[in-house]
């Protein structure tokens, strides 16, 4: 008997669908197991989403009671055609997050933006599943819990444009053709780059000075090595047309 793929698909598009379904039905019964009641949906289209209710109930073993409408929050983790190469995105179904100060979406399309892609350490096509996509999921919930009674992200973690900034400052620039770190699935140079590029300018003299303090050397100085447009490679860039200055690059060029 002819399945759906074989009536349906040919060669490279019966593949990628064949190759989704697998994972759909993998991701489910990891889910299933892992305690979590879902609705799941395959489309077509070869992506998938799950339904599911997440809860923050304790932390490092310890009981945790959060009274707030967003636990639980009921989400949808969708993971797009571009899965596991970029992260799922995640929408907030009833939107009860909106209401709370400091709420961290995505403004394309409202998804939330609930994890830096380049730190996160998540690494969905080889060793992790979206279980533990559900942890980073409640840990992004505790931090807005801490942020709403103290006012700044946990422990001074950058989110938003920050993260971008302290990333590429000290790793290199971010190619624009390169997945979004805001977890909108989206390339970067259409989506965060515009609100990158207005934060640097907006912290550039307390980063030139940072720098200076930081290797003892005049802030007109840095500043001369800041206007060559250093990246992390040595070659003069950059996509924000500003340089970003790694130790041993800075270091490089003070010693010259």
């Amino acid at each position: 008997m002819l399945t759906w793929f074989d009536q349906n698909l040919t060669g490279p598009r019966k593949e990628l669908a064949l190759l989704s379904w697998n994972r759909f039905t993998r991701e489910e019964a990891l889910l299933k197991e892992a305690g979590f009641s879902l609705r799941g949906v395959w489309r077509v289209d070869s992506s998938f989403y799950f339904e599911v209710s997440i809860r923050i109930d304790e932390v490092n073993g310890k009981p945790l009671l959060i009274d707030e409408d967003y636990n639980p929050l009921s989400v949808r983790i969708d993971c797009g055609r571009r899965f596991p190469e970029v992260l799922p995105k995640v929408y907030d179904l009833k939107k009860v997050l909106r209401l709370h100060p400091g709420a961290h979406y995505n403004r394309a399309d409202d998804s939330l933006c609930y994890a830096f892609l380049y730190t996160t350490g998540l690494d969905f096509k080889s060793k992790h599943s979206l279980v533990d996509l559900i942890g980073v999921l409640q840990s992004f919930l505790l931090k807005q819990y801490v942020y709403e009674r103290q006012g700044v992200w946990p422990n001074g973690e950058p989110h938003g444009p920050d993260a971008f900034v302290a990333y590429e400052f000290a790793h290199g620039c971010i190619s624009s053709d390169k997945p979004c770190g805001c977890s909108s699935g989206a390339d970067y140079g259409a989506c965060c780059l515009i609100r990158v590029q207005k934060r640097i300018k907006e912290i550039e003299p307390l980063l030139v000075k940072s720098i200076a303090e930081n290797v003892r050397r005049p802030v007109e100085e840095i500043e001369q090595l800041w206007a060559k447009n250093i990246c992390k490679h040595g070659r003069n860039s950059s996509i924000h047309g500003k340089p970003y200055l790694t130790n041993d690059l800075l270091m490089n060029n003070l010693s010259k």
